[in-house]
């Protein structure tokens, strides 16, 4: 793993020389076995690096957090946006039945969900519905797994309010759509681990030509999180095999709801128009 611009990681490495001995017994083994130590308990970890648990308590407070839970939640997002795809393989807990997998998916879900109402930026949520509500232009955008999430939000949004464009990240005429953007349009992207690079030109590119952006992510390490006007990161509890889209779509449903309800007749007015396409232009099955 590439530890060098982590902040976890270079937290263990500023406080080396102000560690105890079982101190730098346990930063050598985070520093060493993070897969292993994002699912441990403090028991476990202070059996595994040699030390009581209250030292790995004082350990993690020496390192800046308030407590053992977000010391996890940073090592997992560590983990989460270093991981391959192979290496994700090998970390698989499911049972062998059906029925087990099915169980552990949903319970792997609800317990995302838990953890995203508890650390759920409300300022930062208000601040994103402002701004898709407020912006005269809105272009939406995702790419690879975030793509699915980008083109649910941009759908729903364009029946709500007018104006709203979704381009596709790993296309480059998405920068064509952004250079000829009216000044300061709005620029959502969507990013998720291990955050695709063609969104993090496209995000910087947004900002050099004067848009506002907003990012979703799901997890606190995207870079783009860093040069955002307003960034709403959601990050899962569990790390997911093949990505985990739960969160994002929750947070993504509510922000449609809430700004549906805030333009009121505006929204109304337009899918109104929208209904009557749809019946005259034949789009929907009918039954009668």
């Amino acid at each position: 793993m590439n530890a060098s611009f982590h902040p976890l990681m270079q937290r263990l490495k500023d406080s080396q020389e102000s560690l105890t001995h079982k101190e730098w017994l346990l930063s050598e083994f985070i520093a060493h076995n993070p897969r292993k130590v994002v699912f441990m308990t403090i028991k476990d970890l202070s059996r595994a690096g040699g030390a009581s648990e209250a030292t790995v308590v004082r350990f993690v407070r020496r390192l800046g957090y308030s407590g053992y839970n977000q010391f996890k939640q940073d090592l997992r997002d560590f983990v989460d946006t270093e991981m391959t795809l192979v290496d994700r393989m090998d970390l698989q807990r499911v049972a062998e039945s059906r029925t087990g997998r099915v169980q552990q998916v949903v319970q792997e879900s609800l317990a995302n969900l838990q953890h995203f109402l508890k650390s759920f930026d409300h300022e930062a949520y208000e601040a994103s519905i402002r701004a898709m509500e407020s912006a005269a232009r809105v272009y939406v955008s995702g790419s690879r797994l975030s793509f699915a999430p980008a083109y649910y939000l941009g759908w729903g949004l364009s029946k709500i309010r007018p104006d709203v464009h979704i381009i596709k990240g790993s296309d480059s005429t998405c920068l064509d759509w952004l250079v000829n953007a009216p000044e300061r349009s709005l620029v959502v992207i969507v990013s998720t681990a291990r955050y695709p690079n063609e969104l993090n030109r496209l995000g910087k590119s947004a900002r050099r030509w004067g848009h506002s952006l907003l990012i979703l992510a799901d997890g606190s390490l995207c870079p783009l999180l860093g040069i955002a006007d307003i960034g709403l990161a959601v990050a899962s509890k569990n790390i997911p095999t093949y990505g985990d889209l739960t969160i994002l779509n929750a947070l993504i449903r509510s922000m449609l709801l809430e700004l549906a309800d805030r333009l009121g007749n505006t929204g109304s007015d337009l899918q109104s128009r929208l209904e009557q396409t749809y019946l005259e232009n034949d789009i929907f099955f009918n039954l009668t």
